[in-house]
């Protein structure tokens, strides 16, 4: 009887210790079930119950990779493990062969977020990961979407840098983009002009383009924009990047209502540039013989795509081009400024910026502020 009991106990201690091992630190809602519940909330408008939701979010993330730093540490602690020092491949192998379950899924968790070759072998840099795998930028995100809804912008600014502080933990990488494009309108809106033009400055260190053509090639751009006009322009020249394409623009704005004539020129150059490469990039795919011969026939062109006129609306494409007319003027390149004001002036669909360029034509002054509406 003794030892039957004997035997029941320790069947009992085994089953504890290898279920405690079994445990996982995976709560009843995952954190990014949590994120997206905020998000319904959000849409719907339950602002506090959004902002409970990403705050918990966050904290379960944070926990979760807490536990499995600790899971690690605790590993490392072992008398048997020290012996393998700072050598990740060794310390795994342990894992495996001695079924150190929590440790396991530990590893198995960072490799999934993180390229085991990049850790270089280290154990040391596996923790470093797990300390910086606590943040989750998309929460910090949404909770200063909440506060600029709530019109606490200081708060919202800081919880946006936060995000973008963290972006390498970013479930997609171009997210970050539309962080730094919601950072700068946020600064633009409480007017710290030199902060929002640091932030279009640093989405620009993406544009290959802009980067590489600070010599030759921007300035044969300037020139066959200047000497030969629009139309000739856009038939040498093609260039896609929706990524830069509204910082271009907002800061050929901002430079153009400053008074910063030369910098605006350059800027609405690329924005108008982008833009009409996309839109003739757009055409082409649906007519495969479709050529741009020049902006009157790009205007026809488009009468017929009427789908087109969103992303034109989107990326205020008439404006865009009034601004790029009046920085040539304002820069003495008055001939290419009118050749863009008599398209405007004839195009029907160009609303307040047809009336403008009319203006124009009748009598050529230097705008002051032309608004980003």
């Amino acid at each position: 009887m003794n030892k039957y009991i004997f035997f029941l106990y320790i069947l009992f201690v085994c089953t504890f210790v290898y279920a405690q091992n079994l445990v996982t630190v995976t709560p009843e809602r995952p954190y990014w079930y949590v994120l997206e519940e905020g998000k319904r909330n959000f849409r719907q408008g339950a602002y506090g119950d959004a902002l409970l939701d990403f705050e918990d979010a966050r904290n379960i993330r944070n926990a979760m990779y807490s536990q499995m730093e600790q899971d690690m540490i605790t590993l490392l602690s072992l008398r048997e493990v020290r012996q393998y020092k700072d050598n990740l491949d060794m310390i795994e192998k342990y894992v495996y062969e001695h079924g150190q379950l929590r440790a396991r899924d530990a590893l198995n968790e960072l490799y999934y977020r993180v390229e085991k070759e990049s850790l270089g072998n280290s154990v040391q840099k596996a923790l470093a990961c797990f300390s910086k795998l606590k943040n989750y930028p998309e929460a910090d995100y949404w909770i200063g979407e909440i506060y600029r809804v709530e019109g606490e912008l200081a708060i919202s600014e800081k919880q946006y840098r936060k995000a973008l502080e963290n972006r390498s933990q970013l479930e997609s990488s171009g997210f970050a983009v539309s962080i730094e494009y919601r950072l700068a309108s946020l600064l633009k809106e409480r007017r710290n002009f030199n902060e929002m033009e640091k932030v279009y400055g640093q989405l620009l260190q993406s544009d290959t383009l802009w980067q590489e053509s600070q010599g030759f090639v921007r300035q044969a751009m300037n020139r066959t924009l200047k000497t030969e006009g629009l139309n000739r322009f856009l038939v040498m020249y093609r260039y896609k990047n929706s990524d830069t394409e509204a910082a271009h623009r907002e800061l050929g704005f901002y430079y153009l209502s400053n008074g910063r004539h030369g910098n605006a020129l350059e800027h609405l150059m690329f924005a108008v540039l982008i833009q009409n490469s996309t839109i003739i990039e757009e055409l082409i795919r649906r007519q495969y013989d479709y050529a741009f011969a020049d902006m009157e026939q790009l205007q026809e062109a488009l009468r017929r795509r009427k789908e087109l006129k969103a992303y034109m609306d989107d990326v205020d494409y008439y404006h865009t081009l009034y601004a790029l007319a009046a920085a040539l003027y304002a820069n003495g390149n008055e001939k290419p400024a009118r050749g863009i004001w008599s398209f405007l002036a004839a195009a029907e669909d160009a609303g307040e910026w047809r009336g403008r360029s009319a203006a124009q034509l009748r009598g050529p002054r230097l705008e002051g502020r032309i608004e980003n509406r």
